[in-house]
């Protein structure tokens, strides 16, 4: 008889006042916008086809979110500017145990702060990612 297979839960909650659309994914079920307007948003997929876990949205026109994720919950976040390359490989050397938070500025002044936490039980993962926004100090 075949295991069943275990389910990753990720929910993504955008508090910066920019819609984010997705740029890329592992997941085909994630969600393509981010609104800010909603208190956040979820998927489910099967993480026995798809492991290790990665998304990468753009935070309107000034920020890229990323966030990847393994089976063995170690979990990164980046944020980098707008048109910044990024290499995968940059973002899994980053990879830490059950939580992460970082915070980038801008060249502008802006912050963006993230955070992120990975959990699991037997059958399931969840991860729990959030972004942030500080305007420019005066």
């Amino acid at each position: 008889m075949a295991t069943p297979a275990a389910a990753t839960t990720v929910i993504l909650t955008n508090l910066c006042g920019d819609t984010a659309s997705l740029v890329s994914s592992i997941y085909g079920s994630a969600p393509v916008t981010i609104r800010t307007d909603t208190l956040s948003v979820s998927f489910q997929q099967n993480i026995s086809t798809n492991t290790p876990g990665s998304l990468m949205y753009d935070i309107g026109k000034f920020a890229t979110w990323m966030i990847s994720w393994t089976a063995d919950n170690r979990i990164a976040i980046q944020i980098v500017p707008a048109g910044t390359a990024v290499t995968w490989q940059s973002i899994w050397d980053t990879l830490r145990p059950n939580y992460v938070n970082i915070s980038a500025t801008m060249p502008d002044g802006s912050k963006y702060n993230s955070k992120a936490e990975i959990t699991s039980t037997v059958d399931a993962q969840i991860v729990d990612a959030e972004i942030t926004y500080s305007p420019p100090p005066n």
